[in-house]
């Protein structure tokens, strides 16, 4: 009979799963919330998959007609799309266009996402004028110079 053995954690254990988060403060100008000009979020090297990621509000977003999105270089709503600015509020999880109170259930569009391309947040429509978000990503290195800082 075959000896087999069986890895109760089939990942690589030299291969950790990290964790990082940016506070983002928007205000109307140039890559701090101005339409028009990307948010640089995560500086994105060699090859990460995204386990998960998800902004938390810690001052409402002010902007009348303004939207956001967080994406890559490539595509800017890979992991959450088009959002209504003001509807991000107070201690609530952007993870969709349907910001939350509480707790919340990660969609496939947030998690599981090979990428190389920086991460970052895309105002459109209008200024994002005020407020604040903190983003936070889970994340694990696939080659060997990946990494987000």
């Amino acid at each position: 009979m075959a000896n087999i053995q069986v890895n109760e954690n089939s990942r690589d254990n030299d291969i950790p799963i990290r964790n990082d988060v940016k506070t983002i403060v928007f205000a109307d100008v140039a890559g701090e919330g101005e339409f028009g000009t990307v948010i640089p979020v995560f500086t994105v090297t060699g090859v990460v998959l995204v386990h998960a990621i998800f902004g938390l509000c810690t001052e409402d977003l002010v902007g009348a007609s303004a939207t956001l999105s967080l994406g890559t270089t490539t595509n800017v709503a890979q992991f959450i799309g088009l959002t209504t600015a003001v509807n991000i509020d107070l201690n609530e999880f952007w993870y969709n266009a349907t910001p939350v109170a509480g707790s919340f259930q990660l969609a496939d569009a947030n998690q599981l996402i090979v990428t190389r391309e920086d991460i970052i947040l895309d105002p459109l429509t209008a200024d994002i004028t005020d407020g604040t978000i903190d983003i936070y990503i889970v994340w694990e290195a696939i080659s060997t110079n990946g990494n987000i800082s």
